[in-house]
């Protein structure tokens, strides 16, 4: 782009009115950014929560076409955890694992064990674990990073719990 100098030859009055036009312009840039920074850091900083809500009433992308009773706590922009658990059918959670390229495995022998969305909203009459003895599981883990995911045969729940510290 092109930047435009105000020279000499202009007259006064000419480069008063086009320092104005720039001062203006750089205003109302300075505003609208401001506007949508300062919205993004507001509404970033609040998680969600909810509890048996429809799969399309969740602020959670991607879930299996028949996730059903779903609860979660998803995390704000900084926040460290996001949770969240629901009902499908043990063959559209192996297509969502898929999907993700999660490549899971059978839980057999030893039960594993998978955080849920209660210990982030603060449920503590509730098990802040799910304990999977027939099912599948997938974990993730880097520094101080993780991905699990879980399935329970037996009560056809999915479980997802990711944290980042």
């Amino acid at each position: 782009m092109e930047e435009i100098h105000i020279n000499a030859s202009l007259s006064p009055r000419r480069r008063r009115r086009w320092q104005g036009i720039r001062m203006s312009c750089r205003r109302v840039l300075f505003f609208c950014v401001s506007c949508i920074l300062g919205a993004a850091f507001v509404f970033g900083l609040r998680s969600r929560s909810g509890e048996s809500v429809p799969r399309n009433d969740v602020p959670i992308w991607g879930l299996p076409s028949d996730a059903t009773n779903v609860s979660f706590h998803v995390r704000a922009v900084f926040g460290p955890i996001t949770a969240y658990e629901f009902d499908t059918s043990e063959k559209e959670f192996l297509k969502w694992a898929k999907r993700n390229r999660w490549d899971v495995t059978r839980v057999s022998g030893r039960p594993y064990r998978i955080g849920r969305y209660t210990g982030c909203v603060g449920k503590m009459d509730e098990p802040l674990h799910a304990v999977i003895c027939d099912g599948y599981s997938y974990e993730w883990t880097e520094s101080d990073m993780g991905i699990y995911v879980a399935f329970d045969r037996d009560r056809h729940r999915a479980y997802f719990f990711d944290h980042s510290r």
